[in-house]
């Protein structure tokens, strides 16, 4: 009986243990729930029996008001009567979907999507339902941006003339029409390409290796069509986000026709450079006082290095006696005052030598603005032969009064009686092989017979100066180029013979002809700009427009000499556009400065057209404006550009923001760049530290917080000190708390910027 008892009062005391530890239980589990992030509903029948701290946060409704409600009083309307039946018929121990993504409205009326979780449980010893919700609201928000924005890509990349693609892995899974059709495909044909089958071997290695490296400066590869060609491809590539799957959104563009333009225009350029740097006639390009060009001829001549002669004003290397002559034709040739083209002067060399030079200048544009191209021959010699013949017997002084280079003496029956001996140099001969010779033996067969007219003209016309300039044959067989003069002076006493000068310009000509050439080149670059180009008087009268700016021959014709506002009438623009760009145009004249704006015009089918507007003054000596040149540049693409990256940089921000991860981004020089809000909490990061944006002061704050900060410093310095490394250790905090922390350099294309450091809370795994 005793022993009974004894059992008996043994089985209530372990019946009371049993009871005290269900009640802990309970207890650890309200507690638990009431920490939970995610919200907690319970419900029997249609009433809500428990609610945790997360459900009152995420409907804004307080515990009370929820435990008043029928569970599916919180539900959006659009899914109210679906919840209701599920929860009913699962309450009913009928199947149904235990998982869904539904909308909920808010005490305030706000809309949320939730992720929304339930089972059966028990609940008060009597069966209920256990409901979790996840607030998902910024995930479907920024999947129905996506969504939008692939859209809009499409379309975008439809209406583009040169291919797009989204590539997945190296893979296309998009591209618009102009991609297929620019490497021999249709459209469906390109999906699932990789670079190793529309590129060479080098060019697909090269691509695959700006994928992973995130390269997104443009560059040139070779591409391969269907049929097995090549042509040049310039490519351009981004990282993005397809389908929740990292991305690269790459702009192909066929440059097969650039290429070789600057092939060509390499060669020209190259040509025109060897036969100015070679010949023997030096070249000047100045421009208001300086020089702008001069060749090694040039330099040669004068003593002076390239780089000294263009620091110099032009006439400074020309000698004091002629250095005001000089000076004043120069600036009067670039206002466009009319100037004696060709005359001899003297020039002081480096050295002090002072040489004679026989200049030759003419009207040009350098840098789009005037300038005086001038060529000189040293004549220092013949200078010095004409000294020498003055002082010799008249016969001689005549003729030096009217010698250039090779001076020669004709009979009536046009013999050579005399020529000077410095035709070996110009024509190879020597005195004795053409004294007593025809005078025109030489002359070029084509050239021969206005050659034979000249000289019956002088020899008619006694005392007349003649001018002449044709091919005459070198004793080697070849044919060089000369100018000269003649001038019958059958009856002055002492001469008797028609005395002729002349010179080899053989070299000036080819000169001339290349820098014609040259000209003629950039004149066809202008009209060749994929720029608007316009110039204007200060009337604001157009004096040239280019084809890219208006388009229409007939068109650009009509509107040489009108103003924007003539062109805004014509073709039925608003008047405000033309008074907008007169009043700009008026601003750079007063300000002598130039100015830029930009500029939005709609097409006729609705469509906006963004400019970049820029006008610079042509300015004279003087200080005077006397026209303006204007540039118009289509920036459409970069404004629409400008708006993707926008929305780029906000989605890259929320991403950074909702990771679970602790993030700090920190540039070479120690400065933060970047965190996120569960950095500063992870670490307890007052404001006043983080404001700061310096890391050794967020260093220093949080060493106190780890069991072993020396250690944890040594890992910082090596890291900084080895930006190319990666770093992964854990960190051991006195509080009990336990992160991951793994570190890697910060990469812009192939250069490092920074280094990227990120914190994981592992206690709660440990």
């Amino acid at each position: 009986m005793r022993d009974k008892e004894k059992s008996k009062a043994q089985l209530i005391k372990d019946l009371s243990a049993l009871r005290k530890q269900v009640n802990e239980f309970e207890d650890f589990q309200v507690g638990l729930l009431a920490e939970m992030t995610s919200a907690i509903f319970i419900y029997q029948m249609n009433r809500v029996k428990y609610v945790n701290p997360a459900a009152t946060k995420i409907t804004g409704y307080n515990r009370d008001e929820l435990l008043e409600m029928n569970f599916w009083e919180v539900i959006h309307p659009e899914f109210q009567e679906l919840v209701k039946k599920r929860g009913v018929a699962r309450q009913g121990g009928k199947k149904v979907p235990s998982r869904y993504e539904i909308k909920i409205q808010t005490k305030g009326g706000e809309e949320r999507w939730v992720d929304y979780s339930a089972r059966v449980t028990t609940f008060e010893q009597n069966p209920a339902v256990l409901g979790t919700a996840v607030d998902i609201t910024e995930r479907k928000r920024t999947e129905e941006a996506l969504l939008d924005n692939e859209e809009r890509y499409r379309t975008l990349s439809e209406a583009a003339f040169e291919g797009m693609i989204i590539s997945v892995g190296g893979k296309v899974v998009m591209a618009n029409q102009a991609f297929a059709d620019m490497f021999g495909y249709d459209s469906d044909e390109v999906i699932g390409l990789s670079p190793v089958e529309i590129t060479t071997p080098e060019s697909a290695e090269r691509i695959m290796k700006n994928i992973q490296t995130s390269y997104e400066k443009p560059y040139e590869v070779i591409g391969v069509k269907k049929g097995g060609s090549t042509f040049n491809v310039e490519i351009m590539g981004k990282d993005c986000l397809y389908k929740s799957q990292k991305a690269r959104v790459t702009a192909v563009r066929d440059i097969t026709e650039r290429k070789q333009g600057e092939d060509a225009l390499r060669e020209s350029e190259s040509k025109l450079r060897v036969l100015a740097e070679t010949t023997s006639a030096a070249i000047f390009i100045f421009q208001r006082n300086r020089m702008r060009y001069v060749n090694p001829a040039a330099a040669n001549i004068t003593g002076y290095t390239q780089d000294e002669l263009l620091k110099m004003n032009f006439w400074q290397v020309i000698h004091s006696d002629f250095r005001s002559l000089v000076k004043e034709r120069g600036l009067a040739r670039q206002k466009g005052k009319k100037v004696r083209k060709r005359f001899e002067v003297k020039i002081l060399t480096k050295n002090g030598e002072e040489r004679w030079v026989d200049f030759t200048a003419s009207s040009t544009e350098f840098n789009q603005k005037p300038a005086v191209l001038g060529t000189a021959v040293d004549i220092t010699d013949r200078k010095n032969a004409q000294v020498l013949l003055q002082e010799s017997e008249s016969r001689f002084r005549a003729l030096i009064e009217h010698g250039n280079d090779v001076t020669v003496m004709f009979d009536a029956e046009g013999k050579v009686s005399y020529i000077s001996p410095s035709v070996k140099k110009v024509i190879g001969y020597e005195v004795d092989e053409l004294v007593g010779q025809p005078g025109l033996h030489l002359v070029h067969p084509d050239d021969r017979e206005r050659a034979d007219k000249i000289f019956a003209e002088a020899l008619l016309n006694s005392g007349k100066e003649v001018q002449f300039c044709h091919r005459m044959r070198h004793k080697n067989g070849s044919y060089i180029t000369i100018e000269g003069t003649g001038t019958n002076l059958l009856t002055e006493p002492g001469v008797q013979a028609i005395v002729s000068n002349f010179r080899d310009i053989t070299e000036r000509k080819r000169a001339e002809e290349q820098l014609a050439g040259l000209k003629s080149f950039y004149e066809q670059l202008l009209e060749h700009l994929p720029i608007q180009l316009g110039v204007l008087d200060r009337d604001f009268r157009y004096s040239y427009v280019n084809p890219h700016g208006i388009k229409d021959a007939k068109m650009r014709k009509w509107m040489i000499g009108k103003t924007d506002l003539d062109y805004c009438r014509k073709r039925g623009l608003d008047l405000k556009i033309g008074r907008q760009r007169q009043k700009w145009y008026k601003n750079v004249i007063s300000s002598k400065k130039s100015s830029s704006y930009e500029e939005t015009l709609q097409t006729a089918s609705g469509e906006e057209r963004h400019f970049l507007r820029v006008a610079s003054p042509v300015i004279e000596p003087n200080g005077d404006v006397i026209k303006i040149v204007g540039y118009g540049l289509n920036i459409t693409e970069n404004k629409l550009a400008e708006k993707e990256l926008q929305k780029s940089l906000s989605l890259v921000r929320s991403t950074l923001e909702s990771t679970a991860d602790g993030i700090l981004v920190v540039d070479q020089h120690g400065k933060i760049v970047s965190f996120n809000q569960k950095f500063l909490k992870m670490w307890h990061i007052p404001d006043s530290i983080i404001a700061s944006h310096d890391d050794d002061k967020v260093i220093a704050f949080v060493l106190n917080q780890l069991k072993e900060p020396e250690e944890f410093l040594t890992q910082v310095r090596r890291l900084y000190n080895e930006p190319e490394a990666k770093g992964f250790d854990i960190l051991s905090f006195k509080d009990g708390r336990i992160f991951e922390r793994y570190s890697l350099a910060q990469r812009i294309g192939d250069k490092i910027v920074g280094r990227v450091w990120s914190f994981r809370d592992i206690t709660e795994g440990k």
